[in-house]
């Protein structure tokens, strides 16, 4: 585990407690969030002695379009889910984010079946999506 890999455990802990208590990310932490990535991706790049990549940026703007788009009309995951899944891609590679995004959306689709089976939510209820990442980013990481 390096030091992208805790401060990414430590993000997705933090505001996966905050998503279950009131059922939103506040945008200000999600602002701190992606600057923070941003200059650890720069340090680490500078530290690493590797050149950084415009490609990476150019990612950040597209992906930030498409998750408006996805979030305004899709409304299947919220505006902090995407913008979480973005960061993530661009910190630990878009390898890990899609591993991430797969096994939490399994994870929650098995909770919710359960949830629904014993009564505890409706179809219509909201489900903490964030808690859901941080397993799964647990997962990626300790399984490989």
């Amino acid at each position: 585990m390096n030091i992208t890999d805790l401060f990414i455990i430590i993000w997705l802990l933090v505001m996966g407690i905050i998503d279950i208590k009131k059922k939103a990310v506040p945008l200000a932490l999600l602002i701190i969030f992606s600057v923070m990535s941003i200059l650890l991706k720069l340090v680490s790049a500078i530290r690493d002695r590797q050149q950084i990549e415009t490609g990476y940026f150019i990612f950040i703007l597209i992906y930030a379009m498409v998750t408006i788009f996805v979030s305004v009309w899709g409304q299947m995951l919220g505006m902090a889910d995407m913008i979480i899944l973005g960061v993530l891609s661009f910190l630990a590679g878009i390898q890990k984010a899609v591993g991430v995004l797969l096994m939490a959306l399994f994870l929650v689709s098995i909770s919710a079946a359960i949830l629904l089976v014993l009564k505890r939510v409706k179809a219509k209820d909201r489900i903490a999506f964030i808690p859901y990442m941080f397993l799964a980013y647990l997962g990626v990481i300790l399984c490989g």
